[in-house]
């Protein structure tokens, strides 16, 4: 077998075992990427503050606090405003207004409620009584499994426990981890890849730097069109939808869903909806044909339908951290995959 044959076998044994890995320790894995996320786009951070000779290990903690008294003033800024506003909203909502404008909607299932009500009832008390002794059963299996519930939640905690511990390592050693995955790859390729991780990172420090601001500015645009028709909590969805604009389309899924909900409720009125959605409408026909173009531009070179696919996958393999990360570790792969497509046009010709 040749030389470049043993490569290819040597890869793909190594693809076979990390999507083994995936499946069969994915909670270890999810820590470890958010891990080395939350690494990575704090290293210049770290850098920053080392160039001013802080020392990295101490750098490393004044960051973390830095980070954990702002996420907690933002907190104890946001969440007293949140409540009274929705409290303000709970008590201007007429009841009878609501109930008079769900009436046409649900029709007759509104005004037979009560009797489906009763009948559901009736009949499962008659099913408990027929069958209470099966149904218990599983009851005692269930007990049998507490250990196994209990396992399992020491494990969930420790995986969280574990992002922190690993992202202090990663930040610590970084410099020492770089030098040694560079003296692993032969001297001969050394140039080649260390120049094609150079442009992987490039392309992921462009797409996580624009994707903040462009957050920010979504979040901004959304408040202001909530605001301008008249939505219940305006600013508060702005914003959260803008942070939910990290994950692509979930800011605007999140946003206009609760836009149309609270302003149903409250006015009950068609024009405002449709003017909710043109002012959404907009917002989005903005980010896509004028924000994230000026700002992030073409950096991840994915197509939309690759983005959406990432995101199932990241969603699907890993919960919320893989909606997170799905589309830069996409558009890292997408640099791999052009290199070596490159390299095999070159060996074949």
């Amino acid at each position: 077998m040749s030389r470049k044959a043993m490569i290819y076998v040597w890869g793909v044994s190594a693809v076979v075992a990390l999507v083994l890995l995936i499946i069969y320790a994915r909670g270890t894995i999810t820590a470890l990427l958010m891990a080395l996320t939350i690494a990575y786009v704090l290293e210049p951070l770290v850098d920053g503050l080392e160039r001013r000779r802080v020392p990295r290990g101490l750098a490393i903690l004044l960051l973390a606090a830095c980070l954990i008294g702002g996420a907690t003033a933002l907190v104890l800024w946001i969440v007293p405003r949140i409540a009274a506003q929705a409290t303000l909203f709970i008590q201007s909502i007429d009841l009878g207004a609501l109930k008079a404008r769900l009436d046409p909607i649900l029709g007759v299932y509104a005004t037979s409620s009560a009797e489906i009500i009763e009948k559901v009832r009736e009949r499962a008390l008659k099913y408990l009584q027929e069958n209470g002794t099966t149904l218990l059963m599983p009851a005692f299996r269930t007990l049998g499994s507490v250990t196994a519930i209990v396992l399992h939640f020491v494990s969930r905690v420790l995986e969280l426990v574990l992002i922190p511990v690993l992202t202090f390592y990663l930040l610590r050693d970084s410099h020492s981890l770089r030098r040694y995955a560079t003296d692993l790859i032969p001297p001969s390729r050394r140039t080649q890849v260390v120049g094609l991780f150079s442009d992987i990172d490039k392309v992921l420090r462009r797409f996580i730097r624009g994707q903040i601001i462009v957050s920010a500015i979504l979040g901004v645009l959304y408040a202001i069109g909530l605001l301008i028709m008249g939505t219940p909590l305006a600013v508060p969805i702005g914003v959260l939808a803008g942070f939910a604009s990290l994950i692509p389309y979930a800011g605007f899924a999140f946003g206009l869903g609760m836009g149309l909900l609270l302003s149903f409720l409250q006015y009950g009125s068609w024009a405002r909806l449709l003017g909710i959605v043109i002012a959404f409408a907009i917002v989005q026909l903005l980010e896509g044909s004028l924000i994230t173009p000026r700002i992030i531009g073409e950096s991840t070179g994915l197509h939309p339908a690759v983005v959406l696919l990432a995101i199932m996958l990241g969603g699907t393999l890993f919960g919320m951290p893989g909606l997170l990360v799905a589309v830069p570790v996409a558009a890292a792969l997408a640099v791999l995959l052009r290199a070596g497509l490159a390299d095999l046009r070159r060996d074949w010709t």
